[in-house]
């Protein structure tokens, strides 16, 4: 029932419940006071308009409840700020509900897309290792570009939610870079 309840199947919503005990990334934005003006059709329909790389997997979810609310809070993130997100597996999933119009649904496909899926399959781990201490050798530190990028709240969010899970300090930078690339293309979505 819960699966029906938000617009998915079965199938996708224990898959999605299976990923998020393992934790995800996610685009979480201090929802409006009015959301759900999108619709899951309006967010599907955004996505048909995008070739998809092969095999990746979307879900669009209507809104986040139940079990998988649960699960999204464990993991440290507020299911009705949660925009969307990366599970470990690659699986991007979109939450409706949280969007206030189709603008904000293409800066999260963008955060999620293209910042998350795309440059981390680019890069790979020992590159996105490298980038880090190439960031910090040319700026000071990953802390100084995000504050010139404009991303450092979202940033320093990222990275103090990897030390509370337990990564280390070289992953959790990690995480910390690969959410400033994700916001930067994220603003880049927004410009049009």
């Amino acid at each position: 029932q819960e699966a029906r309840d938000l617009g998915i199947s079965r199938a996708d919503y224990e898959f999605v419940e299976k990923g998020l005990m393992f934790g995800f990334k996610a685009r979480e934005e201090q929802a409006p006071a009015t959301t759900g003006k999108v619709s899951q059709d309006a967010v599907k329909k955004e996505l048909a308009k995008i070739k998809l790389p092969k095999g990746l997997k979307v879900i669009v979810f209507d809104k986040l409840s139940g079990s998988l609310a649960e699960k999204v809070s464990a993991a440290g993130h507020d299911p009705k700020k949660v925009r969307g997100g990366v599970l470990p597996d690659g699986t991007v999933m979109i939450v409706a509900e949280n969007h206030t119009d189709l603008n904000d649904v293409k800066q999260t496909i963008a955060h999620e897309l293209i910042g998350h899926i795309g440059v981390e399959n680019l890069l790979g781990e020992a590159g996105m290792n490298a980038l880090v201490k190439k960031i910090n050798s040319q700026y000071g530190s990953v802390w100084k570009l995000a504050e010139n990028l404009g991303v450092l709240d979202d940033v320093r969010a990222a990275y103090a939610s990897a030390k509370r899970i337990g990564k280390t300090e070289e992953q959790a930078l990690g995480t910390a870079v690969r959410e400033m690339i994700a916001h930067t293309e994220e603003a880049r979505a927004d410009k049009g």
